[in-house]
């Protein structure tokens, strides 16, 4: 590769460096000032003493988390939700986005069905009226409620069924011409072809898991099923 040598492309790449180092100092330096945060004596960090680096260091944050069960309840129950919630969702994801990539003439409710999940996509119900329905499934304050309440996310649900449209609908002929069922093909042709936006999918939906905390707030009741807002 041919490298501009002048001088307004090495300003270019000096300024470039510049922005960019800036760029990631202010992603990193919160971290790092968390971090600061945590390992500094509790009267200098209450004070505003600490900037760049610790001051008076001390683990005694740390030792009170470790002395404190509901932290670690918690931190599991967030594990578990993210793993449970994450599996539930893509299956989901892919058994309702298999028959609805087919065209009308090959499954005939697939368009009543996408403008039903495109409306309860644009036009939500709210806060009330989905608190109501989860409590009369039972589904307040236990693990199924934090995961079953968002198993079925409609723009990831759209991303799958456009991805299954994209695969060469040659394979899914010559799959049926030598006898194979819909259980096989879905899971031996559009899952495997469909391995990109999948992984894409399993990461989207395990950080919205783990990040997620509204609906641990709403779904608990009592204060013995705290650790439920993970």
């Amino acid at each position: 590769m041919i490298q501009n040598k002048s001088f307004g492309s090495k300003a270019f790449n000096v300024i470039n460096y510049i922005l960019m180092g800036i760029l990631a100092f202010s992603c990193l330096y919160p971290l790092w000032y968390s971090l600061c945060l945590s390992v500094s004596e509790k009267a200098a960090a209450n004070s505003g003493m600490v900037t760049v680096w610790p001051v008076g260091f001390s683990l005694s944050s740390y030792q009170e988390i470790m002395r404190d069960f509901s932290f670690f309840n918690s931190f599991f129950i967030s594990i578990e939700r993210t793993i449970l919630g994450t599996v539930i969702t893509m299956l989901v994801l892919v058994m309702m986005a298999f028959p609805l990539a087919k065209t009308k003439k090959e499954y005939r409710p697939r368009n009543v069905l996408m403008w039903l999940v495109l409306f309860c996509m644009v036009f939500s119900g709210g806060t009330i009226p989905w608190y109501i329905t989860m409590k009369s499934y039972n589904l307040i304050d236990n693990i199924w409620g934090l995961v079953l309440s968002g198993s079925l996310p409609v723009f990831n649900l759209i991303l799958v069924i456009n991805f299954f449209r994209g695969l060469p609908s040659d394979l899914e002929e010559a799959a049926v011409v030598d006898g194979a069922g819909p259980w096989r093909i879905l899971f031996q042709i559009f899952i495997p072809g469909a391995i990109p936006v999948l992984a894409t999918i399993v990461l989207f939906t395990g950080v919205y898991h783990w990040n997620e905390f509204f609906q641990g707030l709403v779904l608990t009741n009592g204060e013995a099923h705290y650790p439920l807002q993970t």
